[in-house]
């Protein structure tokens, strides 16, 4: 554990109110400040929300930007991911103690954060339920953490909004992401930026805004010949290629026959061209995409 002030308790963290006496942590704590983002939204996310937080931590992690959030179902877990994809550093900030992490399924999650190089974290004591009330608390420690916050995704009632304003009044800066007029989702972010938030749609312009410099990154380069694919696996390869699709929307744009699909996916699976998401959500993989 880190103690108030000692050691490698995180200087930013200092500086916010109330600060936590104690952090206990797995993995490696920086005293020294980082930039870092939070990256925050809705556990009822949808898949754009977690397609946009997923890519923009990416991004970030590209640009060794340190990505903050709270291991939650939903929009955290898209980020965490997000920054592992992208080589990064990650932080999660627990509302239970080490020893009762939660939710329950991210325990394999929490451990490719620590292997790493980022770190989870908890004010609480390792035996401490994931009690309701932890979570709005935990969440100053969440913007606390950070330069500045992103919000994906969140109802206006959300809990999210807890988060934003512990960043408002900490002095973060606030950035929200844009989504489509009629989703319930996209009520917070639209309410926020207008009444101020800085819209963001990818690392870069969030990067601009808060005067970070970003190194040119080298474009991925494909690593097989797209001619030797067969045609029906050109169709799909194809379909891929702007965003994921579910099987059912890529019996739709190629108009194979179910088993087909099914074949040709994972012929692709196994050559290393498709991923398989989440509900059963394919796109190409990210050395191919």
């Amino acid at each position: 554990w880190a103690l108030q002030g000692e050691g490698c308790y995180p200087q930013k963290l200092l500086h916010i109110i109330d600060p936590p006496h104690v952090i206990f942590y797995q993995g490696v704590l920086h005293n020294a400040p980082e930039r870092a983002v939070a990256i925050v939204g809705s556990r009822r996310e949808t898949r754009y929300g977690r397609e946009q937080a997923h890519r923009i931590a990416r991004e970030l992690a590209q640009q060794g930007v340190t990505v903050v959030s709270g291991l939650a179902r939903g929009i955290d877990t898209a980020a965490h991911r997000g920054a592992l994809e992208g080589g990064g550093r990650t932080i999660a900030v627990l509302g239970s103690g080490l020893a009762n992490l939660y939710p329950p399924e991210n325990k394999d999650l929490a451990q490719e954060i620590i292997q790493a190089g980022g770190a989870v974290i908890s004010e609480l004591p390792p035996s401490s339920e994931p009690l309701a009330f932890h979570f709005p608390v935990r969440n100053r420690i969440i913007s606390g953490l950070s330069d500045a916050v992103l919000l994906v995704e969140a109802r206006e009632k959300s809990g999210t909004w807890i988060t934003v304003g512990h960043a408002l009044a900490q002095g973060r800066e606030v950035f929200a992401l844009p989504g489509p007029v009629d989703a319930p989702g996209s009520a917070l972010p639209h309410k926020l930026i207008r009444e101020g938030a800085r819209l963001c749609t990818c690392a870069q312009e969030l990067m601009e805004d808060m005067g970070w410099m970003m190194e040119q990154q080298a474009p991925e380069q494909l690593s097989f010949d797209v001619t030797s694919l067969t045609s029906v696996q050109r169709s799909i390869y194809d379909a891929l290629c702007a965003e994921s699709h579910s099987f059912d929307e890529l019996l739709a744009l190629t108009a194979l026959p179910v088993s087909d699909l099914n074949t040709q996916l994972t012929l692709m699976e196994l050559d290393g061209l498709v991923e398989t998401l989440p509900g059963r959500l394919f796109r190409l993989a990210r050395t191919h995409a």
